[in-house]
């Protein structure tokens, strides 16, 4: 699975954007920074979404913890909820407003033989995307 270079120097930019009024980012005294969770969170999605698929991956980050709760401060929903915002944003890939979390979206793109594999690398490169901005902030 290839990403176009071209693709994330399109994205990174857009994720950075929404990161600056993301509930990651937290700002303590005059920096803004990101908790070392949500770094783990975000590579954990992606291993996810390579070894089992990108519904599965969505589906377990969207239901949080057994109970409902989270265990740490940092919320791994959060996750899910930013790729989808950066592929809405990003605007080469067509995420209808109806649709409002990354479950429904993947499940709506959805054919006889699972997602189509232009499906699967726009949601790749928005989860790289994703992590390079990410790590363009200090970690808390």
């Amino acid at each position: 699975m290839n990403i176009s270079k071209h693709r994330l120097d399109k994205l990174i930019p857009v994720a950075f954007e929404l990161l600056q009024t993301s509930e990651m980012v937290e700002r303590i005294g005059q920096v803004e920074v990101i908790g070392r969770t949500y770094h783990g969170y975000i590579s954990s999605f992606g291993a996810m979404m390579a070894i089992s698929s990108p519904l599965a991956a969505a589906l377990m980050f969207e239901n949080g913890t057994a109970n409902g709760e989270t265990r740490t401060k940092e919320d791994r929903r959060l996750i899910p909820g930013e790729l989808l915002k950066l592929l809405r944003k990003e605007g080469e890939t067509v995420v209808p407003p109806n649709l409002n979390a990354l479950s429904e979206f993947l499940i709506s793109k959805m054919h006889g033989n699972g997602l189509p594999r232009a499906t699967k690398m726009d949601l790749a490169a928005a989860c790289v995307a994703l992590k390079i901005a990410m790590r363009s902030f200090p970690k808390k």
